[in-house]
C-alpha cells in the first residue's frame, strides 16, 4: 500500500553536500530544510535527493529504509525508486500546516532532471502481500458497517457486510464478507 502521497515543495536536489559557517565557492538560491537555511549547496550528479514536505500525519508513518516511488511534472514518462533518507525532527509551517521535511536518496538518476524540478512522490509505508483488495471507492458505510455491492453471475446486485482492513492510496483490504473472483460494483460518477 501506498497511503502517502506529496505535494511539490520544494523539489528536486542534485547531491545534498551541505557547507555552512565557510566561504562558499559558489552562492545558490536554496529553500529551508531542516536545520536552518543554508549559504550553498554543492551539486553531485551521481547522486539524487528529493526533499518533499509531509503532513505530520503523514510523517509520523514515515522511517528511514522505506521505498519511495518518484514521478516528475517535467518528465511525465520518468518513475523512479528510492528510499528514505531521513525525517526531519523538527517541524516546519507551511500555509499553516504542521510539516516535516523528508529527505528522500535516489540511487539512479536520469540527464532530463536539472536541480529545482518538482517531484511527487509515494512512500510505501505498509506491505502486505496476498490480500484481497477492492477500490476504496467501493466501500461504503450503511447503519455503522461496511458495505460493497457485488454484481451476481445472474446479473443482479446486492449489498454485502465487509469486514474491512487496512487501506492505502485508492484500495481497501477485505478481511471478510466477499472472496476472490465476486465482481465489486463501483458507485456511478456524475
Amino acid at each position: 500500500m501506498q497511503p502517502t502521497r506529496t505535494g511539490l515543495l520544494p523539489g528536486v536536489f542534485f547531491g545534498a553536500a551541505i557547507a555552512s559557517g565557510c566561504a562558499p565557492a559558489q552562492a545558490v538560491a536554496s529553500p529551508n530544510r531542516p536545520g536552518g537555511t543554508q549559504f550553498m549547496v554543492l551539486d553531485n550528479i551521481d547522486e539524487f535527493q528529493v526533499v518533499m514536505a509531509y503532513t505530520e500525519t503523514d510523517a509520523s508513518s514515515i522511517a528511514p529504509g522505506q521505498k519511495v516511488r518518484l514521478t516528475f511534472d517535467a518528465v511525465p514518462d520518468l518513475e523512479l525508486t528510492g528510499s528514505v533518507l531521513s525525517v526531519s525532527p523538527t517541524a516546519t509551517a507551511i500555509s499553516g500546516v504542521i510539516s516535516y521535511y523528508v529527505t528522500v536518496v535516489l540511487p539512479t538518476g536520469d540527464p532530463r532532471l536539472k536541480s529545482g524540478m518538482t517531484a511527487q512522490a509515494e512512500v510505501l509505508t505498509k506491505e502486505i502481500p496476498g490480500v484481497l483488495a477492492v477500490p476504496s471507492a467501493a466501500v461504503r458505510t450503511q447503519n455503522g458497517t461496511s458495505v460493497v455491492t457485488v454484481l451476481d453471475p445472474d446479473g443482479t446486485q446486492r449489498t454485502v457486510t465487509v469486514q474491512t482492513g487496512a487501506t492505502g492510496d485508492g484500495k481497501t483490504q477485505i478481511l471478510s464478507g466477499v472472496t476472490e473472483g465476486q465482481q465489486v460494483v463501483l458507485p456511478a460518477t456524475l
